[in-house]
Formats: C-alpha cells, sequence, structure tokens
C-alpha cells in the first residue's frame, strides 16, 4: 500500500468515528499526516494512525504545531499501549485511543518492560570479548560486545548451549561462522575488533562499518570525556525498547551524574529524529523519573523542531552539541 492510499484508508475510518471522539467533521479540513490521516477545526484536530503507531508522539507535535492546534485525539489503529504511556508525559493536550477489531475505546498506557540480566551461562564470555578488544554489553537480556559502538558479537543459545558468534548483525554471524569455521574464537573475534577500530577512528575512510550505529559511537566518545556533557560520571544503559536492527537508526542511552551531583540521562542520535522525544520520554521514565534528561547530538542534528517537541515533555531537558568531526 503506497503512502497516498493509506492516507485516503486513513481519512475514510477518521470520518467514520470522528463523533465517538466527540470531533464534529462540519467544516473540519482534512490534513496530510505521515502515518495516517488528520482533520482540523479551529484549535482540534484529530488523528488516525495506521502505521508505525510507535513512532507517532513526535510527528503529532508537529502537526500539532504547523496547523495551531491546542488539542487532538490521537486514534490508533492497534496497540496503542506505548504512545498511551509516552503521552502521559506532554504537557499538551492530547488524548489517545485504541482501534481494536472495530472497537474504539481510551489506550490503556503499558507498563515498561521489566529489566531482565543476561543468563548466568551467557557471563562465562565476558573476560574474552574483553580480552580481544571488545566492551561488554548487555540490554534486555542479551550478552554482546561492542567496538566503538558497533556490536561485533553475541552470545546465543544454541542446542548445545551458550555459544559466543562473531559478526555484525544476525546474517554476518552466520556468514561469519560458515567462512571460518576453522578459526579459534578468539582469532575471529580479535581480527573482526581491529577492523571495525580502524574503520570507526577520527579520519579513517568513509565504510559502512564506520556509518553504522552512530549514535554508539557517539556515546562511547562522551563516555570516555563525560565533561563534554557535563557529567562526572557516565555508564552505558539499555534502550526501552529492544533494538530491532543494526542497520535502523536506533538511539541509546546513559546514565550518570552532573558537576552538580544530580543523576543523569542521556540520549543520544546521531541523526534528526522527529520522534526523538518519544524515545527520551522513555528512558528517563524507566531509568530515573526525576533525573534531569540530556539530549546529546551533533550540532547539524538538533533543529528548531526538535527543541520545540522537547518543549512539550514534563521533564528538565537540557541540549547538548558535539562538534561534528
Amino acid at each position: 500500500m503506497t503512502d497516498a492510499d493509506t492516507g485516503r484508508l486513513a481519512a475514510v475510518k477518521l470520518r467514520a468515528i470522528a463523533s465517538t471522539i466527540g470531533f464534529t467533521t462540519d467544516n473540519a479540513e482534512e490534513r496530510d499526516f505521515p502515518f495516517g490521516a488528520g482533520l482540523t477545526h479551529q484549535h482540534r484536530g484529530a488523528l488516525y494512525v495506521i502505521r508505525d503507531h510507535i513512532r507517532t508522539i513526535g510527528p503529532t507535535l508537529l502537526w500539532m504545531q504547523k496547523h495551531q492546534i491546542t488539542e487532538v485525539d490521537l486514534v490508533i489503529e492497534g496497540d496503542a499501549g506505548i504512545p498511551a504511556r509516552r503521552a502521559q508525559s506532554l504537557t499538551c493536550n492530547l488524548r489517545v485511543w485504541q482501534m481494536h477489531n472495530g472497537n474504539l475505546q481510551p489506550a490503556t498506557p503499558a507498563p515498561h518492560l521489566p529489566k531482565i540480566q543476561p543468563p548466568d551461562s551467557h557471563e562465562q564470555f565476558t573476560s574474552l570479548i574483553q580480552q580481544c578488544g571488545a566492551d561488554v554489553v548487555r540490554e534486555h537480556g542479551i550478552l554482546t560486545g561492542e567496538v566503538l559502538g558497533l556490536e561485533i558479537c553475541r552470545v546465543v543459545d544454541t542446542p548445545e548451549g551458550p555459544k559466543l558468534e562473531v559478526g555484525v548483525g544476525a546474517i554476518d554471524r552466520e556468514t561469519f561462522q560458515l567462512v571460518h569455521a576453522h578459526r579459534s574464537i578468539e582469532d575471529s573475534l580479535t581480527e573482526v575488533a581491529t577492523i571495525v577500530r580502524q574503520h570507526r577512528t577520527p579520519g579513517a575512510p568513509h565504510h559502512p562499518l564506520g556509518k553504522m550505529a552512530g549514535e554508539r559511537l557517539l556515546r562511547h566518545h562522551v563516555l570516555n570525556n563525560p565533561h563534554l556533557i557535563n557529567a562526572t560520571t557516565l555508564q552505558p544503559a539499555e534502550p526501552p525498547l529492544p533494538r530491532t536492527s543494526l542497520r535502523d537508526h536506533n538511539p541509546c542511552v546513559a546514565t550518570g551524574t552532573t558537576t552538580a551531583n544530580e543523576p543523569l540521562i542521556a540520549v543520544f542520535t546521531d541523526t534528526i529524529d522527529i520522534d526523538i522525544i518519544g524515545f527520551a520520554i522513555d528512558a528517563i521514565e524507566r531509568e530515573h523519573s526525576t533525573a534531569e534528561l540530556t539530549l546529546v547530538a551533533e550540532s547539524r542534528n538538533i533543529t528548531p523542531s526538535l527543541r520545540s517537541t522537547m518543549n512539550h515533555i514534563t521533564h528538565r531537558v537540557r541540549f547538548e552539541e558535539i562538534l561534528s568531526e
């Protein structure tokens, strides 16, 4: 289905249920919305979301700003629990509804994912990962090794027991096993760590390995230089939701203390992310709801629209611009 088809279908559905949410369609104007369709009437708006519902909070705030809307009803087709949870930390009048199997009801905020540690049987690989030049990372029960923020190995369960697989992503790990089955895991991991480091250091020629997981490369740099964001201590923290892919853009998190000895939650992005606000809300609410929230990005990625959306959350927000290399 094309974006145009999605918009037309969403517009029809929105008009059909508008009265249910107290929105009159008389004299209402249809408005484009990237994930569905919208209607506006005076200061009020309504949106119907058909796809990418998890990433709708930021685009909704920008849409409200564009059309000078002060309150909006956000109707999501499918599970609306995560957007409803994030909407609780907004200062604007945004109501989230869930449309499921033809039934419309106020969305129930989803709970945050519990924190799960990797199994003890996986921890046996930590010293090997470190000896081969990678950093040990634990996220959502998974143990991995990263070099300058890029995952190069992961512990997986097999019928024979836990196994450390080498490679950047699932496909690369599978290919690596087939091609280098004769080599020791130590030699393979050390070689990959060396290659990745060469491509991710400042001044290295352009290479795909240098561009992947750019937000984690930025975090690695700041973890080693916490003064860049006025922090005294910093350590990596898991994202509020598991990463979908190493090749997709995925903001990341660190926790620590400021120079004023206050708790700090830092969120890192390496692109202009129109929904970084949703991720940031989840990160601070899951880690430390009263901490200072710091958004860290290269200066070119901190845009006026980003600042405007972050003005709508109930938490203290500080921006730290890192000079582009």
